[in-house]
């Protein structure tokens, strides 16, 4: 084998053994995109982002939702619901009706993507968290699929 092609193949499993969890969410990244940037990106997706009647009683904190279907991780979600937190987009939750069978599929997916970030695989709420994002999944009524950027859940 090669030099170069080996330390391609190095590189390549030192960044795979060392991969954080993904903070590019939809186009966005969690953390740093704007209010203004996620939903001109959104838009351009063709996605109906619109102002939520949600209320948090934090100061600074305001909500957007996505209706109509939108596509995430290979799943078509019924809807998500955006957290904004001083203008900066601070998580996202995807919600859908959805079987165990799915649940268990996204759980499976996400275990071997972030096996080293897993904190609980207790049904119905696993937890994955890395020194910026947390994800959260919950099986309830509904599936949802939550990620969110922890320098913003921390200060609070």
């Amino acid at each position: 084998m090669k030099k170069n092609t080996l330390t391609l193949l190095l590189a390549l499993f030192i960044s795979n053994v060392y991969a954080q969890i993904n903070t590019n969410i939809l186009g966005c990244k969690l953390g740093v995109s704007s209010k203004a940037t996620v939903e001109r990106v959104l838009k351009s997706k063709g996605l109906n982002i619109e102002k939520s009647n949600a209320i948090d009683l934090l100061e600074g904190v305001t909500f957007y939702d996505i209706k109509d279907g939108v596509s995430f991780g290979g799943i078509i979600w019924d809807d998500a619901r955006i957290r904004f937190i001083n203008g900066k987009f601070a998580s996202i939750i995807f919600s859908k009706v959805a079987s165990r069978e799915t649940y268990n599929k996204i759980f499976a997916s996400l275990k071997k993507k972030y096996a080293r970030y897993l904190i609980s695989a207790d049904y119905p709420a696993p937890f994955f968290q890395d020194n910026n994002t947390e994800i959260i999944m919950m099986h309830g009524d509904k599936l949802s699929l939550s990620y969110g950027c922890r320098k913003f859940f921390d200060d609070e």
